[in-house]
């Protein structure tokens, strides 16, 4: 049986946070792809390939040029209409711990940037 984007063990299961700036360059594909948002266990890019649910994939993730972290094992979520859902598969725990880092900056960034231009932060 396929697997989809729906079934509960392709779910990101992990708060998604907006991201700006960071490109994936997905091994075997020409060109890098922007990431819509990300969380510690997928990524989302603005990119619709060819490629089914279940594909698995290598990607490295750059914000700014800077590396977030490489050689990252993924697989498709689902693809098309503008988006392609990756979900991390079997990261090595420093793989993991990168990409956990740089989710949890941007996630307390952006509390940090709402507290202080937000007139409604209590």
């Amino acid at each position: 049986m396929q697997e989809s984007y729906s079934d509960i063990g392709n779910r990101r299961g992990a708060a998604r946070t907006e991201v700006s700036g960071v490109l994936a360059r997905v091994h075997g594909l020409d060109g890098e792809y922007a990431a819509k948002d990300m969380s510690s266990n997928g990524v989302g890019l603005d990119y619709t390939a060819n490629m089914k649910a279940g594909d698995p994939v290598k990607l490295s993730l750059y914000e700014y040029g800077e590396l977030i972290a490489a050689e990252v094992p993924a697989r498709v979520a689902h693809s098309g209409g503008q988006l392609t859902g990756l979900y991390f598969d079997n990261l090595e725990s420093y793989q993991y711990d990168a990409i956990y880092s740089y989710v949890l900056d941007t996630q307390l960034d952006e509390i940090q940037n709402y507290k202080y231009i937000s007139p409604y932060y209590i």
